[in-house]
This record gives C-alpha cells, sequence and structure tokens, in this order.
C-alpha cells in the first residue's frame, strides 16, 4: 500500500514537472504556446445538440426497454430509476436548446 501511494504521489509529482519543463524549453526555443482558437456559439450549441442527442437516444431505448422488459431486481429498478433520470434531464436540456439555439443573421 505504501508502494503503491508513493507511486501515485510520484507521478502527480512528474506530471506537474513535465508542464514547467515543457514551458522552461519552449521559452528556451523561443517558441510561443500554441492555444486552440474558443469556440464559437453556433460550434458549442452544435456540440451541446449532439451530446444531448446522444444521451437522450440512449435514455429512451433504455425506457423502451423497461417497459418490454420491467425491472426484477432491487439494482434494475435503480438503473432504471436512473434512465429515467437521465431522459427527464435530456429532455429539458433539449427543449432549453431549442429555446436558445442561436438566430441566423440576415
Amino acid at each position: 500500500m505504501v508502494g503503491a501511494a508513493a507511486f501515485a504521489v510520484g507521478i502527480m509529482c512528474l506530471m506537474f514537472q513535465s508542464t514547467r519543463d515543457r514551458a522552461a524549453y519552449d521559452r528556451i526555443r523561443g517558441v510561443s504556446r500554441v492555444t486552440p482558437a474558443p469556440l464559437a456559439v453556433q460550434q458549442r450549441w452544435s456540440v451541446m445538440c449532439v451530446v444531448d442527442g446522444i444521451v437522450l437516444l440512449f435514455s429512451l431505448v433504455a425506457f423502451i426497454r423497461d417497459l418490454r422488459f420491467p425491472p426484477a431486481t432491487e439494482e434494475q429498478r435503480m438503473v432504471h430509476l436512473m434512465g429515467l433520470g437521465f431522459l427527464s434531464i435530456s429532455v429539458i436540456g433539449a427543449i432549453l436548446l431549442f429555446s436558445t439555439r442561436p438566430q441566423k443573421e440576415s
């Protein structure tokens, strides 16, 4: 256990050290840090629609499956309730995304 903890701490320290080493190396070479351009509002909206659509699809499939094959054990009931929660959250998210969709500029 002590060895595993020491290993985990060592990995975390090396991750921070590698960031500092990379910044120092870039400074020596005179290279500026390249960062990706931020997403536009329409791009963020599109990404959120895709993510919400995937969650909605999987939740709806699980809900329909549970109608056909009702949960029998307590664990299955818990998973069914979690699926209903995801379904309701994704429906609310779809409504919010629809109401806040970006308008076309004419």
